[in-house]
């Protein structure tokens, strides 16, 4: 919890920027080593129950996974959220761009996307919008995942799966129902989000912009084909075949999260792999 007075806190620089306003990082004046990220939104851009939505939902999660949310406040011109600092930037930023990760360090990173999306998942809560960007890097290179601006509970007070509704989050990371313009399963559509997250840090290229009709890359997946600018193409086989049972349109054979958890690819020893290759 924050100190009451918010004068004892001073901003030390920015750390983001986006159409919601900005984050900055803040320390406190008598402490400096207390640090946190502050989520600054002006008054007059956004939507109250939208801040107060997203402060709830998050506040309710609590897990080594997902950056802890600390208190929100306003003031006359600004909503202000204030989280637990990741002092190490966000997943994207370390993938190199058209090559990738190490597939020993790529696994590394999705094994906690996915411990916390277990948890995520066990408390119904579905994030929507997975993606690198939204993955921070905090101390023992531990993933957290951030930004719940999208989340929805997917289970109702008798604890009954509901199903969702609109497109929000990111058009690349997003799953083919979602743009179908019908209601949704809210499980499927964060191990969706994985799937392309994994892809990314595998071959450090997007798949496809949209999986939907528009794109002939994602067509291609679908059809199990590919050309030479194909991210996939350059995925070893454990992982391809895993991706394809992430990532397939019928939700019914998507793989859940157990799933995952029990699958080849989550037990194979890729850090071994490479040491025997060098």
């Amino acid at each position: 919890m924050l100190d009451s007075d918010l004068e004892k806190y001073k901003t030390t620089r920015r750390l983001g920027l986006g159409a919601f306003g900005e984050v900055v990082l803040m320390e406190h004046t008598e402490y400096p080593k207390i640090k946190m990220a502050a989520k600054i939104m002006p008054v007059s851009k956004t939507n109250p129950e939208k801040i107060r939505h997203e402060f709830r939902i998050h506040r309710y999660l609590s897990h080594e996974n997902i950056i802890k949310m600390l208190d929100m406040r306003q003031t006359r011109n600004n909503f202000f959220l204030f989280l637990e600092f990741a002092g190490s930037g966000d997943l994207f930023d370390r993938i190199p761009k058209d090559l990738g990760m190490s597939s020993s360090i790529a696994q590394h990173y999705f094994k906690q996307l996915i411990a916390g999306i277990k948890y995520m998942h066990g408390k119904g809560v579905v994030h929507r919008d997975i993606k690198p960007e939204n993955l921070l890097i905090g101390r023992n290179d531990t993933l957290k995942i951030c930004d719940f601006g999208c989340a929805r509970k997917f289970r109702n007070h008798d604890d009954e799966e509901v199903l969702l509704q609109g497109a929000d989050g990111t058009s690349h990371y997003a799953a083919p129902e979602v743009f179908a313009q019908k209601s949704y399963r809210g499980p499927p559509i964060d191990i969706w989000s994985s799937g392309v997250t994994l892809m990314v840090l595998l071959t450090g290229q997007q798949p496809w912009k949209k999986a939907d009709g528009s794109s002939k890359k994602y067509q291609r997946w679908m059809d199990g084909k590919n050309d030479e600018t194909d991210a996939w193409n350059r995925l070893d086989q454990i992982a391809l075949g895993f991706l394809q049972s992430c990532l397939t349109d019928d939700v019914d054979e998507r793989l859940t999260i157990e799933e995952i958890e029990s699958s080849p690819y989550m037990a194979h020893n890729y850090e071994e792999e490479n040491e025997i290759i060098n």
